[in-house]
């Protein structure tokens, strides 16, 4: 996934360091390319332009705007609900809807 939001920085001109490292095991996706584009003063239109504040105002864009450069079909990348309802019932397992409210 950081790949392809890198991808969207370039294709869309934004100013990023392309050799800031990434540690998987450590960081997100989102947090690396947003920790990334807020480091420089050219892309604070982007920020003002979608009401960009924080992390989380970053990520909701990218995961629901689907007019905010940085959105991701996630459907497109993650399996479905019905996916992986019927893997795990293909396993013998049980889902439990923890912590509805």
């Amino acid at each position: 996934m950081k790949n392809m939001l890198m991808d969207i920085a370039k294709q869309n001109n934004f100013k990023i360091d392309a050799d800031m490292s990434f540690n998987g095991k450590v960081d997100y996706a989102h947090k690396y390319v947003y920790n990334n584009l807020v480091q420089f003063p050219e892309n604070a239109w982007l920020f003002e332009k979608y009401n960009i504040c924080n992390f989380s105002d970053f990520y909701r864009a990218s995961s629901i705007n689907q007019n905010f450069p940085f959105y991701l079909q996630l459907e497109n990348i993650w399996p479905s609900v019905k996916q992986v309802t019927e893997a795990i019932h293909n396993m013998g397992g049980v889902i439990i809807l923890a912590h509805p409210y």
